[in-house]
């Protein structure tokens, strides 16, 4: 994360897209951080526990339940895109 952040200051990189963010744990540290966080995940379980943790910490995360490798991510632009595994 340290070294992201520091590659990437949020300041010149804004918007970011987390790829198969799963339950939002890297998700939520990126928007602790600054950035304006998208995530994308294919399992619907993970997506709500993800909904309900950002919404009951006030996070503004835009979370979205899909296949990465299909989704339509529309024209959205992203200044840094993760895959974490």
């Amino acid at each position: 994360m340290k070294w992201l952040t520091q590659k990437c200051p949020v300041q010149e990189f804004p918007k970011l897209l987390d790829l198969g963010c799963g339950p939002g744990i890297y998700a939520e540290k990126f928007c602790e951080a600054g950035y304006q966080v998208k995530g994308i995940d294919f399992s619907e379980l993970s997506i709500a526990y993800a909904k309900n943790s950002a919404k009951e910490k006030d996070y503004t995360i835009d979370y979205q339940c899909g296949d990465y490798l299909t989704a339509d991510l529309g024209k959205e632009q992203y200044d840094v895109i993760v895959l974490i595994c």
